[in-house]
Parts: C-alpha cells; structure tokens; sequence
C-alpha cells in the first residue's frame, strides 16, 4: 500500500474516533463539569480521547514508549481547549459566537491529530 493512503486510513481512523468520543460517547455530566479545572468527572472525557488515540494508533506505533507519550499529550492538549472552550466560550446555541467558539474547539482537536501523525510517519 502506497505510503500516503496508510497516512489517509491513519487521519480517517482519527477524525472517526474524535467524533464517537466527542459526539456520541461524552455524556452530559462530562461536558457539564469541564469548566472547572482539575475536576475529574471533567476530564474523564479526555481522558477517554486519549486513550482511544492510544487503542487506534497501536496499527502504527510500535514504540510503546512514542504511544505513551502521545497518549498523555492527547489528554492534556486535548483537555486544556476542552476547559478553555467551557470556561470561556459562549454556550448559547443560538449566537453565532457559540459556533465560533465550538468551530475552533474542533479545528485544535484536528491541528493536534495532524501534529500525530506528522510525528508518526515524519521518517517515511
């Protein structure tokens, strides 16, 4: 298989699992306390991001130590724009700021999967 459709089925994987762990699986308790820095129940969401970044990624990683590190930086980047986003961002859905504001929640989720996988496969 050619070198940039493994990179292509790596970010699909990704983006898929980015959007059953943000959309589908986060239950309300999660996206109700994660404005409140530190708090577990908060950052159990990223917490779950990040190990299923882990779970996806074992295709192509196989340094263990490279996937650990890549799965602590998962949660921790993925659950600062989640706190900041909740912390001050607008949460009514009906101003366009809401939208902003949760447009680039995703696209730093998604410059995060595209430094991964840069990481990843930098040497191909």
């Amino acid at each position: 298989m050619h070198q940039y459709n493994i990179i292509f089925i790596c970010f699909f994987v990704l983006f898929t699992k980015h959007f059953y762990v943000d959309f589908i699986n986060q239950t309300y308790e999660e996206v109700k306390w994660k404005g409140i820095f530190g708090n577990f129940i908060g950052a159990k969401h990223s917490i779950k991001q990040g190990l299923a970044t882990g779970l996806v990624l074992l295709p192509w990683v196989d340094n263990i130590n490279l996937l650990l590190v890549i799965v602590l930086v998962e949660i921790n980047v993925h659950y600062l724009i989640d706190y900041f986003k909740a912390k001050y961002g607008d949460q009514d859905i009906t101003s366009k700021s809401f939208w902003i504001h949760l447009g680039c929640d995703q696209y730093l989720h998604y410059l995060t999967y595209l430094v991964i996988v840069y990481i990843i496969f930098m040497e191909l």
